[in-house]
């Protein structure tokens, strides 16, 4: 494939309307995509892998265009396992990052910022919690990765501190605050989560509970979409669809004071089935799900 132009190691790529690859420069230096091609062949020999993902942002398209067209000219069927994941910015209320004009902030710095930030939320509408420092980490770090996670991927995001700690808004703290709630549901009804035994459900027939139970069901076909298209925001943003319907649920339909008995058991079902759904989606996306807020 390789042939010489100038001096310099190129695949001419011309016939598949992409510019030539060039390998190796007329003094000898090689680029990243020498690197890459290298690295590919590497991996699969190593890992045969069934899928490589490489996420990088998306002003590199070409790059990876022409990456895996060289690989499938080279005769390797593994080629069509490859996958560029582009991604937008994240840009600052000060502008875009660039290490080159010195304008960077570390990840463990807005990490440490966000998990102080939410131990302040914490202490201020949870005095008494038995352990701040666990439940902010928990908040703060998920906070973040939400943030970044629930919106497309190949969007710009302006990150807001404010918007990204919101208890009412489209946030993990929004998600993990409808989990902890259900926790103190099931406390105070003396339930440990998991321990309600399978019942009759045919009593949840208001509009809120419906839809609850609707939403709850439709988490297989999210994780399918989240994973054929490989975008985490499908699910997080089915998430905050879940949490939503659950304070619907939770401000329309009694629980603890709901009569006949059946009722509230079948309600409490329902509350830590929406449990289960709500830590399961959080830790896939790896964010903890706490059981006090």
């Amino acid at each position: 494939l390789v042939k010489e132009s100038q001096g310099a190691l190129i695949v001419d790529l011309e016939a598949h309307g992409l510019p030539p690859c060039l390998l190796r420069k007329k003094d000898g230096a090689t680029l990243y995509i020498t690197r890459d091609l290298a690295a590919a062949i590497y991996r699969h020999e190593s890992y045969s892998f069934e899928k490589m993902l490489y996420v990088v942002g998306a002003e590199q398209t070409l790059h990876f265009k022409q990456l895996f067209k060289v690989l499938e000219l080279a005769g390797l069927d593994w080629s069509s396992k490859c996958y560029h994941i582009p991604f937008g910015l994240i840009r600052f209320p000060d502008g875009r990052m660039s290490t080159r004009e010195g304008k960077t902030i570390f990840l463990e710095e807005v990490l440490n910022r966000a998990v102080k930030l939410a131990r302040e939320i914490i202490e201020e509408k949870n005095p008494e919690h038995p352990n701040k420092d666990k439940a902010a980490r928990a908040v703060g770090l998920g906070a973040v990765i939400f943030g970044d996670l629930s919106n497309d991927r190949i969007k710009d995001i302006d990150f807001d501190w404010d918007k990204i700690l919101d208890f009412s808004g489209e946030t993990a703290p929004y998600i993990q605050y409808a989990h902890a709630r259900i926790h103190s549901i099931l406390r105070k009804a003396g339930f440990k989560p998991g321990s309600l035994p399978c019942q009759d459900v045919s009593g949840l027939d208001s509009p809120p509970e419906e839809q609850l139970v609707i939403s709850l069901s439709l988490l297989p076909q999210q994780l399918q979409r989240t994973l054929a298209e490989n975008k985490p925001s499908i699910l997080a943003r089915y998430l905050i669809d879940v949490a939503k319907d659950f304070n619907k649920f939770y401000h329309n339909c009694p629980v603890l004071t709901a009569k006949p008995p059946e009722l509230k058991e079948a309600r409490l079902l329902l509350c830590d089935a929406t449990r289960q759904v709500l830590a399961t989606g959080l830790n896939l996306l790896g964010i903890e799900a706490p059981a006090e807020m």
